[in-house]
Formats: C-alpha cells, structure tokens, sequence
C-alpha cells in the first residue's frame, strides 16, 4: 500500500494512477472472492526452482497445463478482469463492501454483479496462468528436453515453443510462436 501511495503522490497524472489502483483493488477482491489470494509461500518457490518440484500453490489439474491458484505478481493480478462497465462509485463499493455493515452496503447493478459472478467462476476453473517473462537458457533447455513438462504445457498454451539453434559454435534455446517455425523437438 505504501508503494502505490507513493505511485499515486508522484505520479505526473495522479488521478489516472489512482483509478488503476482502485482497478488492482477490484482484481484482488474479485480474486479473493474465487479463492485465489497472494501468496507467500517464497520456500516452495525455491524447491520449485532448485528440485523442479511443483509448488504448492500450483494446480496441476486447473485448466489445460495447470494454473496457479495464488497472486505472485501485478502481470498474474491484471489476468483478473474487471467489468468494463463498472463505474467509479461501483468499483469504491465493490472494494470496500467487507467493511461496511450490511445495511449500508449500496447494491451493485443486476450486470455488473453477473459480469464479477462469470470473472469468479472463470478464475476458479482456469486459475492464474503465470508470467512466464524471459526463462533462463537452462529453463528453456529443460523445455525444449521434456516437452511433457510443465513449463512447456505452458508455453504450448500460450502459442510458444522452444527451439534449438546454433550460432558460432554454441548451441542456444529460443522461445518462438509456434505458427512461425517447427515445434518441439526438432
């Protein structure tokens, strides 16, 4: 929160930056209303990196590859949808509704609550796809040797796949759309 209070203070444009705030406040209430909170569990992340283990806030059988069930990252937070639709004062409500009593609670409208209703029932059976940002050339030598991998289900969801190639001499590992050149393994 202090972060974003700073972004806010100094930003050139500080009621825009506060409208994309009170937007991440939304996602995470929505997140939160799917089950899907942040995660803090930084141990299981470094067996996942170290062993290959899966970490414990992945769900192997959400989705086509699996998807994580927590937020570790604003780029994974923006995967939750806010409803086009909804207005300021809505979004305000929307977000601070757990701390009003319930009397006092103004009712969104009949779409906006089925357009946050479809987002819930969305995250919960696709999950939180991870940001896959640029994998190490290890990651990707992983990948491109077991494409029944996590990682590459991943990428194969998303249109990518790793290719192999060689320049002077040295063998490196790409990520390509998979509509502009070979797959896996070739």
């Amino acid at each position: 929160n202090q972060q974003r209070r700073l972004l806010v203070e100094h930003s050139p444009d500080p009621y825009t930056q506060m409208h994309e705030v009170l937007d991440d406040l939304v996602r995470l209430k929505i997140a939160n209303k799917a089950d899907i909170s942040t995660c803090l569990d930084q141990d299981g992340h470094r067996d996942y990196v170290n062993n290959g283990s899966t970490p414990s806030c992945w769900n192997k059988m959400t989705g086509v590859a699996g998807a994580y069930h927590k937020l570790h990252s604003e780029v994974e937070l923006r995967q939750v949808r806010v409803p086009e639709r909804m207005t300021l004062s809505e979004k305000v409500c929307f977000a601070a509704e757990s701390e009003l009593p319930d009397a006092d609670r103004p009712a969104l409208s009949f779409d906006i609550r089925v357009s946050i209703n479809d987002e819930i029932n969305r995250l919960r059976q696709e999950g939180i796809q991870p940001a896959i940002g640029t994998p190490s050339q290890g990651e990707l030598q992983q990948i491109y040797e077991r494409p029944d991998s996590i990682g590459a289900s991943i990428l194969a969801n998303q249109g990518i796949v790793v290719q192999r190639a060689e320049h002077e001499g040295r063998t490196y590992f790409r990520m390509m759309n998979s509509k502009d050149g070979p797959s896996l393994n070739t």
